[in-house]
Formats: C-alpha cells, structure tokens, sequence
C-alpha cells in the first residue's frame, strides 16, 4: 500500500514537472509555413493569447483572438516566436528551438533524463539537425550527419577527425562565434 502510494506520487511530480517546463513558452506569433518563417512574417501578432497545449501533446493550438477561439493543427503550423524572440519549430507535435541556420538547421530540445539509483529527473538538452528548414529533423549524431551529407566528402572526413563522440557535435567556438561544426560544413563546401 505504501508502495503504491509512492508510485502515485512520484506520478504527479513527473506531471506536474513535465507540466512547468513544458508550458515555460509565452507564444507571441505564429509561422504558419516554412515559406512564412524564411520572410519572416508572423501571424495573429495581434492575438490575446496563442496556447500550444503542449502538456499531453493535445494537436492543436489555441488562439485567442476578438474575443474568438480558434483551433490550429499543429501539422498545420511551421513553428512561432517566443516573448524572448526565440524562434521554434514544431515537428511531429513537439517543440524544437532553432539555434543555428547557416548551411543546415540545428535545433535544442529538452530531454527529461532520470537519475540513477531513481532519485529524480533532470532536464538535459538534446541537440538535432535538418538539412532544410523543412526537411526531416533527426537527432544530432555523427551518424546521421555522414549518413545526411554522405556526397560531402570533406565534411565526413572532417566529422571523422574532429569529433571523438556524439556529445561533442554541440562544441561552440566563441572566438568565431559559431559552432564548430559550422565551420567544418562551410569549410567543406569550399
């Protein structure tokens, strides 16, 4: 009995942390393409508020508008802005922020990771890449990249001699103010 309430309570904390950082984005506007996001024209600026949902993974977005609600699907919308003029992309209801969009895009996400011995969860930043900005994102690992840009020879080349492991990938210069797996692509291409 006292096991099981145990399980219970641990249940609701997960929820209710899953809750608090999932929910941590105020919407300003949305991009309802990917064409919208490259002019960078934003959509209902002008709503009382834009809910993602994003607790249970619900499909749709809620906008508030005029004293009307309106539903979105989020299959129909190519991401939003965030109050802190975050940009975002939303893939297969979840939510990816763009960090980086010379050459490819590069895409932050949390990841919520149990300790061991299971005493918590923390969250962790798990990184990602597309080769467009409205192609497939898959996860960052030197992998996928070789796998990705397998005609790039120098790149793969590159990849292979720079980086030891998977965690690495995320190493950012600030000398040159980028990450380093930039420059090695745009170096590539030369």
């Amino acid at each position: 009995m006292k096991s099981t309430k145990l399980i219970l309570l641990g249940i609701v904390v997960i929820l209710l942390s899953s809750f608090t950082i999932k929910s941590k984005h105020e919407v300003v506007a949305l991009y309802l393409s990917y064409e919208d996001y490259k002019t960078s024209k934003l959509n209902y600026v002008n709503a009382s508020k834009i809910q993602l949902n994003t607790f249970f993974e619900t499909p749709y977005i809620s906008v508030t508008e005029s004293n009307s609600k309106l539903k979105l699907l989020k299959k129909n919308v190519y991401g939003f802005k965030d109050a802190s003029a975050k940009t975002y992309r939303l893939y297969q209801n979840k939510v990816f922020e763009i960090i980086d969009t010379a050459g490819f895009f590069l895409y932050k996400n949390f990841t919520t990771k149990n300790l061991t011995n299971g005493k918590g969860f923390i969250k962790e930043d798990a990184y990602y890449f597309s080769q467009t900005g409205s192609s497939e994102i898959v996860a960052l690992n030197i992998s996928s990249l070789e796998k990705a840009f397998s005609s790039n020879t120098k790149f793969r080349y590159a990849l292979e001699s720079a980086f030891k492991t998977d965690k690495e990938l995320t190493a950012y210069d600030n000398y040159n103010a980028q990450y380093k797996i930039k420059y090695l692509y745009s170096q590539s291409l030369q």
